[in-house]
């Protein structure tokens, strides 16, 4: 494959090479230079030549891999776009369909935390990224300019939740500390302000979540086996929810209409809470692993299970697999809440009968987070597989996949409401932005 020139500059190169190395591989040297006739030659004095290639092929190398990662993303997109009938045939996409999801590389990366990145959330208006650590701190970022903005200090061990309000005027943020924060962000002007702090779990509070249109009040979960519901402003404890887990509660997620409330955790169940009884009206053990995460609907989004437009069709993914066919688009009375585990699935359910409508598979590890996209078409999730992930509803399968999201375990995932960003955060301590279009 070489020329004879091109083969007498390598002998060239590699002896250089050998001789450079000293003692060590003297004898090496001068049995090659025997070899190949370049004893008696005048061998020209080159400097580092064999190690420039070396480090040249090695650039080539991670060139060549970047460009088949980028390239099995357009192939799944182009699958997606194609798509496929429930017939068998081909069709166009629904209009919308890749409207507004993630694409690779990401357009920025947030550092400064100094533990790994436990959550994230967006405000519901400004271009404003909260995020929470192991480090005890919580860092506020501005999307736009990729600039850190504040760092909210509290609370005196990891973080494990942060969420705002709808009108984003309050941000609660849990922690190991077995305490529960309220900070001012009424005023993007000023410095946040903790303006109270809830206390009553025996242990690690590890999810929140405002409750219902008002956000009047405030639920949590922990690892004492409890939900507790806050009054947001007194901060009393007004109810424990006890009785259907058995172990940590790790995730928590309630309805856009404050109807019902839904707790996943170590006991591999998903419990759903009616909230005007607080009594569970459903338990959802088809999980064998740790419930990670749990999701409703955006306030204002109706899940499209049908791409058809009426009538069912039947599920299938490459890689995942449905449990039931899914109807025509549902209505709100039909509860749709999505769960995560450890498992490596995702499972859509109906979450007043309990039916579990959809099983995706796709994952290769651990599910740590799992959303719905704000067009109520797309679930969006993060894995201890450093992939992040988009799957079609209707279609049952992943339509994108950004394999190599992070270098380490993806931990956290947030959407923003209307602007087209979407953040993911790591153990390794690293935030990500990516474009939505």
């Amino acid at each position: 494959m070489l020329t004879e020139r091109q083969k007498a500059d390598l002998h060239v190169a590699i002896l250089e090479y050998l001789r450079d190395e000293g003692d060590s591989l003297a004898k090496t040297a001068e049995l090659f230079a025997l070899e190949t006739g370049l004893e008696a030659a005048a061998v020209p004095k080159l400097t580092g030549t064999l190690e420039k290639k070396w480090s040249a092929v090695v650039r080539l190398q991670k060139k060549l891999m970047e460009m088949e990662e980028r390239m099995s993303v357009a192939e799944q997109e182009l699958k997606a776009y194609r798509g496929h009938s429930h017939m068998g045939g081909t069709r166009a996409p629904a209009a919308g369909d890749d409207r507004n999801l993630p694409r690779a590389p990401a357009i920025r990366s947030f550092l400064g935390h100094r533990g790994g990145v436990t959550c994230l959330a967006m405000h519901p208006i400004f271009a404003l990224l909260v995020s929470g650590s192991e480090d005890a701190t919580i860092k506020t970022w501005d999307l736009e300019s990729g600039a850190h903005e504040l760092t909210l200090k509290g609370h005196t061990n990891g973080v494990q939740a942060v969420v705002f309000n709808r009108a984003g005027t309050l941000l609660a943020s849990c922690s190991s500390d077995l305490s529960i924060k309220l900070w001012n962000f009424q005023s993007p002007s000023t410095a946040p302000e903790c303006v109270r702090t809830l206390r009553g779990h025996d242990h690690t509070i590890s999810g929140l979540a405002f409750i219902g249109p008002t956000d009047a009040q405030l639920a949590s979960c922990s690892r004492d086996t409890t939900v507790r519901l806050w009054e947001v402003s007194t901060g009393f404890c007004q109810r424990s929810l006890v009785g259907a887990h058995t172990d940590w509660v790790r995730c928590i997620a309630t309805s856009a209409d404050g109807a019902l409330l839904a707790s996943g955790g170590s006991d591999r169940l998903v419990a759903v809470w009616a909230l005007d009884t607080c009594a569970p009206v459903a338990v959802l053990r088809e999980h064998s692993h740790v419930v990670e995460a749990v999701a409703f609907p955006p306030p204002g989004v109706a899940v499209k299970i049908d791409g058809n437009k009426g009538g069912s069709i039947g599920l299938g993914s490459e890689n995942g697999e449905a449990s039931a066919g899914l109807q025509s688009q549902g209505s709100a009375e039909e509860a749709y809440l999505v769960s995560g585990s450890r498992d490596k699935t995702i499972m859509l359910w109906n979450a007043r009968t309990g039916q579990c409508l959809l099983r995706l598979a796709d994952h290769e590890n651990w599910v740590r987070s799992v959303r719905f996209h704000p067009s109520g078409q797309f679930l969006l999730s993060v894995s201890d597989d450093r992939s992040l992930r988009v799957f079609d509803i209707a279609k049952a399968r992943c339509i994108r996949s950004l394999p190599n999201a992070h270098e380490q375990f993806v931990s956290a995932l947030a959407q923003h409401p209307t602007l087209p960003y979407l953040a993911t955060g790591s153990v390794n301590r690293e935030i990500k932005l990516w474009e939505c279009r």
